[in-house]
C-alpha cells in the first residue's frame, strides 16, 4: 500500500463526466479492474489485496463498497465504528461523507474506503485517540489522511485476516 502514496489519477488522458464538467482521469487501478475513468476507491483497495495475495474466498475483493460490506458481514468481518472493535493496521476503512447521526447508523452508506495504515494511540495510553488511512481517489490521489477515531464520517472496518493476506 505504502508504495501506491502519491499516485495520481491523470489529469491529460480523461473523460469527461454526464454533468459536462467534471473530469474522470485515468487511473491504473481503473485500468485493472476494467473501468479506468471510474470512481477508484474501491478499485484501488481491490488492486492492493488483489496484489497482496488476499484469499478471495476467505475475504471479498469488490468496488461497489456497499456489496463488499453485506459480504464482510456474511463471514463476520465487518465492525460497525459504534462497536469496541479495535482497528488494526491494514484493516480496510469504509467511510459515509454525508455524516449521519451515528445513533441512525443503520441507514449510512459508504462512499469511500481506504486502509487504516496506523492506528494512533494516547500518548502513554492504550487507549486509540485517531486513525491514519491510505485512501485512493482522495483529492484525485493516494494519500494517507488522519482521523479522530470518533469522526462521525467513519462507518466501520473489514477485518482481514491474518491467514488470507500477504504483504500489503
Amino acid at each position: 500500500v505504502s508504495t501506491q502514496i502519491g499516485y495520481k489519477e491523470s489529469s491529460e488522458n480523461y473523460l469527461v463526466a454526464a454533468d459536462g464538467v467534471t473530469k474522470q482521469g485515468y487511473t491504473r487501478y481503473g485500468e485493472w479492474f476494467g473501468d479506468k475513468y471510474g470512481e477508484w476507491s474501491g478499485m484501488f483497495v481491490s488492486f492492493c489485496l488483489d496484489y497482496a495475495g488476499v484469499d478471495r474466498n476467505e475475504f471479498p475483493i469488490e468496488s461497489d463498497l456497499n456489496r463488499q460490506i453485506t459480504k464482510l458481514k456474511e463471514k463476520a468481518l465487518y465492525h460497525k465504528s459504534t462497536t469496541e472493535y479495535r482497528p488494526k493496521a491494514g484493516d480496510l476503512i469504509f467511510f459515509d461523507d454525508d455524516k449521519y447521526d451515528i445513533a441512525a447508523d443503520d441507514n449510512r452508506t459508504a462512499d469511500r474506503v481506504g486502509f487504516v495504515y496506523e492506528v494512533v494511540y494516547e500518548k502513554g495510553s492504550k487507549r486509540i485517540v485517531g486513525i491514519k488511512a491510505v485512501e485512493g481517489d482522495s483529492n484525485d490521489r493516494v494519500e494517507i489522511k488522519e482521523y479522530d477515531i470518533i469522526d462521525g464520517t467513519i462507518l466501520g472496518y473489514g477485518e482481514i485476516p491474518d491467514r488470507s493476506i500477504g504483504v500489503l
